[in-house]
């Protein structure tokens, strides 16, 4: 009789467990965290699951927390009052002219544009572009300028190129997700 006592009462704790892990798993399958918005001087973004985002300075900088993308993957993004230049023109033929050659004299990097496109999203005329070593050598860098009333918005985000393809659909969902404010 007591052994069959000891049976149930282990039989209990496992089935206790297997509930209790059954419910944590749950939980955290079905009620997923909301994802964060960033909010900084006049725009806000969702923020890529598995990214950090902080302020330094003027900028909004976003780094993935885990590997493959982590130390290999970057995300700026900064706003300032309307200049003389800042408009959709000068947006275009900034993006599409080569940075100063990086690396050193006898082993050069070229800037390379890969594409400049202009989108209309939200009321708005972006100009995208995509470039090689623009910013990091070995790396490709996508670019996203707009300006909205009063308001001009730049965001980058750039990765090594041999992981670009992971990081491209990240810029994309950055993207439809990023909404810059109308300052008059």
């Amino acid at each position: 009789m007591r052994s069959l006592f000891s049976g149930f009462i282990i039989a209990m704790i496992f089935t206790s467990f297997g509930l209790f892990a059954l419910g944590v798993f749950a939980a955290k399958t079905l009620f997923r965290q909301p994802p964060l918005r960033f909010q900084a001087g006049g725009y806000s973004f969702l923020v890529p699951e598995g990214w950090s985002c902080g302020r330094e300075g003027t900028e909004t900088v976003c780094h993935p927390k885990e590997e493959p993308l982590k130390r290999r993957a970057l995300l700026v993004a900064t706003a300032k009052i309307v200049g003389p230049n800042d408009n959709l023109d000068y947006f275009r033929a900034y993006l599409s002219t080569p940075t100063k050659p990086a690396g050193t004299p006898e082993k050069p990097l070229v800037d390379e544009l890969l594409s400049l496109t202009a989108i209309h999203k939200n009321d708005l005329d972006w100009v995208v572009a995509e470039r090689r070593n623009s910013e990091l050598p070995g790396w490709i860098t996508r670019y996203f300028a707009v300006r909205s009333g009063a308001l001009s918005v730049l965001f980058t985000v750039s990765g090594k190129a041999e992981i670009y393809g992971q990081v491209k659909p990240v810029s994309d969902t950055m993207f439809q997700n990023f909404f810059v404010r109308k300052l008059s």
